[in-house]
């Protein structure tokens, strides 16, 4: 069985991944929309769980990301991929 760690840094990388796909949006079509819904609502979900259980933002690798801007209509000069 895998250690605790190994199960932190998969979920790490899985938000890391979900934030990038989310932030390198480039469309305000149906499709688009939905897909930031989508994200928004796995990684709220996870934000809220790590509340609940006592783990921070930044121990999700998530720290000062907003999921609720998922949701705006974002502008060409707003759609840049978090690095």
């Amino acid at each position: 069985m895998a250690e605790q760690i190994d199960y932190q840094v998969i979920l790490q990388e899985v938000l890391a991944k979900a934030r990038r796909a989310a932030e390198s949006t480039n469309s305000n079509d149906d499709y688009h929309r939905g897909l930031s819904m989508a994200y928004y609502d796995i990684l709220s979900f996870a934000l809220d769980q790590g509340m609940v259980f006592d783990v921070s933002a930044a121990d999700l690798g998530l720290a000062g990301f907003d999921p609720v801007d998922l949701l705006r209509e974002r502008t060409p000069r707003d759609r840049q991929p978090v690095t």
